[in-house]
C-alpha cells in the first residue's frame, strides 16, 4: 500500500518525535500510524509540515497528537467466547489466582474485565495494568466508566460494580485494592514483576513493526513462569509461537512451556 505521506516528510517527523523523547515512532508500522496521523491532521484541519511547525510552539498540539497516536481501543470482554475459554483454561489447570499482567491495557477494560470474571468465581488477583500514556493510567485508575462504555454482558457481574448518580458506572474497592497501574514501555522497560500467572496483551503486537513486535513478544513470554499462560487478540494468530517456547491451547491462547 502506498505511503499517505512523502517519506522526506515522514522520516523528519518520526526523527524529530524520537529526538525530543516524545514518541518512537520507528517501532511501529508505519501504515498503522500514518492512518491514524492522516486522522489527527484532518482533525485538526492542518498538513503534515502545518503539524511540524506547530510541534515546536504549541504544547497543547503535541499532547493531542501523543494521545491520538497512542492506541486506546480497547472494550469490556472484547471477544466474549475468547475470555470464556481462558476461563475455562484456567479452571482446568488448577490456577484460582496468582499474578496477572495486563500489558498494553489503555484505560483498562482487559484488566477489569479479568478481575471481574475471576472475582465472580471467588479467585483472586494481584493485576499490574500498564500502559506507555500516563494521562489515560490516570484516568483508569478511577474505575468509573461513562455509560456508553456499558455492555450487558456485565450484569452477571452486578454485584461488583455500581450506578453512580450522573449515569456513569464505577467498578466496587476491592478492584482498586486489587489493580497496580504503572506507566511501562513494552520496549524499553523490564517486566513490573518477576514472574505471572497470566500475561494479557490483546490488539498491541499487531502495531509493532516486525522486528519490535519480536522483541516485545519475547519480552513478554520472559515475564510468564512456566506453564503460565499468554493471552492476545483473536486476530493474533502467532505462528511463530513455537520459536518463543510458547504451545497454542486455545484460539489466541499460549502457554509457556519453556
Amino acid at each position: 500500500m502506498a505511503s499517505r505521506f512523502p517519506d522526506i516528510e515522514w522520516h523528519a517527523l518520526v526523527s524529530y518525535l524520537n529526538r525530543e523523547g516524545f514518541l518512537s515512532l520507528q517501532y511501529y508500522r508505519r501504515d498503522q500510524v500514518e492512518r491514524r496521523l492522516w486522522g489527527f491532521l484532518l482533525r485538526e484541519d492542518i498538513t503534515l509540515p502545518d503539524l511540524m511547525n506547530g510541534l515546536h510552539e504549541d504544547s497543547g498540539l503535541a499532547s493531542r497528537l501523543k494521545n491520538f497516536l497512542t492506541v486506546h481501543v480497547t472494550e469490556f470482554f472484547r471477544d466474549p467466547s475468547y475470555w470464556q475459554r481462558l476461563a475455562e483454561r484456567l479452571h482446568d489447570s488448577g490456577v484460582d489466582g496468582g499474578k496477572a499482567w495486563s500489558a498494553g491495557c489503555s484505560w483498562g477494560a482487559e484488566p477489569v474485565s479479568f478481575w471481574l470474571m475471576e472475582r465472580l468465581h471467588g479467585h483472586f488477583w494481584d493485576i499490574w495494568a500498564t500502559d506507555t500514556d500516563a494521562v489515560t493510567l490516570q484516568q483508569a485508575k478511577l474505575l468509573r466508566y461513562p455509560k456508553d462504555t456499558f455492555i450487558p454482558l456485565l450484569d452477571q457481574y452486578r454485584s461488583l460494580w455500581q450506578w453512580e448518580e450522573d449515569g456513569n458506572w464505577s467498578i466496587l474497592r476491592p478492584c482498586h485494592e486489587s489493580i497496580h497501574w504503572e506507566k511501562h514501555d513494552l520496549l524499553a522497560d523490564k517486566s513490573p514483576v518477576a514472574t505471572f500467572d497470566v500475561v494479557m496483551s490483546r490488539y498491541v503486537l499487531i502495531y509493532f513493526s516486525h522486528e519490535a513486535r519480536n522483541r516485545v513478544l519475547e519480552n513478554l513470554v520472559n515475564a510468564i513462569k512456566i506453564g503460565g499462560f499468554l493471552f492476545v487478540g483473536a486476530t493474533e494468530t502467532l505462528l511463530d509461537a513455537q520459536q518463543f517456547g510458547l504451545k497454542a491451547v486455545a484460539p489466541a491462547l499460549f502457554q509457556r512451556l519453556a
